[in-house]
Protein backbone atom coordinates (compact mmCIF):
# COMPACT_ATOMS: atom_id res chain seq x y z
CA UNK A 1 0.00 0.00 0.00
CA UNK A 2 1.37 3.80 -1.17
CA UNK A 3 1.54 6.12 1.25
CA UNK A 4 -1.18 8.28 -0.50
CA UNK A 5 -3.12 5.21 -0.59
CA UNK A 6 -3.09 4.36 3.45
CA UNK A 7 -3.48 8.65 4.02
CA UNK A 8 -6.80 8.64 1.78
CA UNK A 9 -7.89 5.32 3.60
CA UNK A 10 -7.26 7.25 7.23
CA UNK A 11 -9.08 10.13 5.94
CA UNK A 12 -11.98 8.30 4.67
CA UNK A 13 -11.99 6.86 8.24
CA UNK A 14 -11.88 10.10 10.33
CA UNK A 15 -14.81 10.98 7.93
CA UNK A 16 -16.99 8.52 8.40
CA UNK A 17 -16.64 9.02 11.94
CA UNK A 18 -17.55 12.20 12.15
CA UNK A 19 -20.37 11.03 10.19
CA UNK A 20 -21.53 9.15 12.92
CA UNK A 21 -21.27 11.48 15.85
CA UNK A 22 -24.08 13.34 17.51
CA UNK A 23 -25.68 16.62 15.81
CA UNK A 24 -23.31 19.50 18.21
CA UNK A 25 -20.67 16.92 19.12
CA UNK A 26 -17.08 17.96 18.39
CA UNK A 27 -14.08 16.63 17.88
CA UNK A 28 -11.23 17.94 19.05
CA UNK A 29 -7.97 18.18 16.86
CA UNK A 30 -4.89 19.87 17.28
CA UNK A 31 -3.47 22.18 14.32
CA UNK A 32 -0.50 20.84 12.82
CA UNK A 33 2.67 21.84 13.65
CA UNK A 34 3.86 25.63 11.98
CA UNK A 35 6.31 24.35 9.63
CA UNK A 36 8.13 26.35 5.83
CA UNK A 37 10.14 22.98 4.86
CA UNK A 38 10.30 19.32 5.31
CA UNK A 39 11.47 17.67 8.73
CA UNK A 40 13.39 15.10 8.42
CA UNK A 41 13.82 14.46 12.07
CA UNK A 42 10.40 13.91 13.01
CA UNK A 43 8.39 13.84 9.87
CA UNK A 44 4.70 13.93 10.49
CA UNK A 45 3.26 14.89 6.93
CA UNK A 46 3.10 12.57 4.19
CA UNK A 47 5.11 14.56 1.48
CA UNK A 48 7.45 15.04 4.46
CA UNK A 49 8.40 11.43 4.86
CA UNK A 50 8.47 11.13 0.46
CA UNK A 51 10.55 14.12 1.03
CA UNK A 52 12.86 12.56 2.98
CA UNK A 53 13.57 9.59 1.79
CA UNK A 54 14.24 10.21 -1.93
CA UNK A 55 17.66 11.77 -2.57
CA UNK A 56 16.10 14.49 -5.22
CA UNK A 57 13.13 15.86 -2.94
CA UNK A 58 15.64 16.57 -0.61
CA UNK A 59 18.06 18.39 -2.40
CA UNK A 60 15.50 20.64 -3.74
CA UNK A 61 14.25 20.84 -0.13
CA UNK A 62 17.78 21.53 1.08
CA UNK A 63 18.19 23.96 -2.14
CA UNK A 64 14.86 26.04 -0.93
CA UNK A 65 16.34 26.19 2.92
CA UNK A 66 19.56 27.81 1.72
CA UNK A 67 17.60 30.31 -0.74
CA UNK A 68 15.62 30.90 2.85
CA UNK A 69 18.12 31.53 4.61
CA UNK A 70 19.75 34.37 1.81
CA UNK A 71 16.75 36.48 2.41
CA UNK A 72 14.23 37.98 4.61
CA UNK A 73 11.27 35.79 2.75
CA UNK A 74 8.35 37.48 5.71
CA UNK A 75 9.80 41.26 4.76
CA UNK A 76 9.43 40.54 1.00
CA UNK A 77 6.02 38.65 1.71
CA UNK A 78 5.08 41.75 3.78
CA UNK A 79 5.84 44.13 1.27
CA UNK A 80 4.85 42.26 -2.30
CA UNK A 81 1.21 40.70 -2.63
CA UNK A 82 2.74 38.85 -5.04
CA UNK A 83 5.07 36.63 -3.04
CA UNK A 84 3.49 34.00 -1.29
CA UNK A 85 4.85 33.85 2.41
CA UNK A 86 6.73 30.08 3.21
CA UNK A 87 4.29 28.58 5.65
CA UNK A 88 1.49 29.19 2.96
CA UNK A 89 3.54 27.57 0.32
CA UNK A 90 4.31 24.66 2.76
CA UNK A 91 0.90 24.79 3.13
CA UNK A 92 -0.04 24.22 -0.18
CA UNK A 93 2.88 21.25 -1.00
CA UNK A 94 0.96 19.21 1.69
CA UNK A 95 -1.88 18.99 -0.99
CA UNK A 96 0.83 17.19 -2.88
CA UNK A 97 -0.41 14.07 -0.42
CA UNK A 98 -4.02 13.83 -2.58
CA UNK A 99 -2.10 14.07 -5.97
CA UNK A 100 -1.94 10.75 -7.81
CA UNK A 101 1.81 11.69 -8.77
CA UNK A 102 2.36 13.06 -5.39
CA UNK A 103 6.38 12.97 -5.90
CA UNK A 104 5.52 14.73 -9.49
CA UNK A 105 3.86 17.69 -7.58
CA UNK A 106 6.64 17.82 -4.86
CA UNK A 107 8.96 17.88 -7.52
CA UNK A 108 6.88 20.55 -9.77
CA UNK A 109 6.27 22.48 -6.20
CA UNK A 110 9.54 23.09 -5.26
CA UNK A 111 11.27 23.98 -8.86
CA UNK A 112 8.71 26.24 -8.86
CA UNK A 113 9.55 27.96 -5.08
CA UNK A 114 13.14 27.89 -6.02
CA UNK A 115 12.60 29.54 -9.22
CA UNK A 116 10.90 32.66 -7.09
CA UNK A 117 13.48 32.58 -4.26
CA UNK A 118 15.95 32.73 -6.88
CA UNK A 119 14.59 36.14 -7.63
CA UNK A 120 14.09 37.50 -4.88
CA UNK A 121 17.75 36.73 -3.46
CA UNK A 122 20.25 39.28 -4.31
CA UNK A 123 22.74 38.57 -6.22
CA UNK A 124 26.30 39.79 -5.43
CA UNK A 125 28.16 42.50 -7.53
CA UNK A 126 30.56 41.44 -10.33
CA UNK A 127 33.87 41.92 -9.19
CA UNK A 128 35.46 45.35 -9.40
CA UNK A 129 32.46 47.16 -9.11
Amino acid sequence: MTGSTLIRRVLVGVLLSIAWLAPGEAIAVPPPPEQVAADCDAPTYASDQLVCHDPELLELDRRMRSLLAQLDLEAVAAARRDVESQPSWFRRRSLCAFADAHAACLRAMYVDRISTLEALTPSDPPAGE
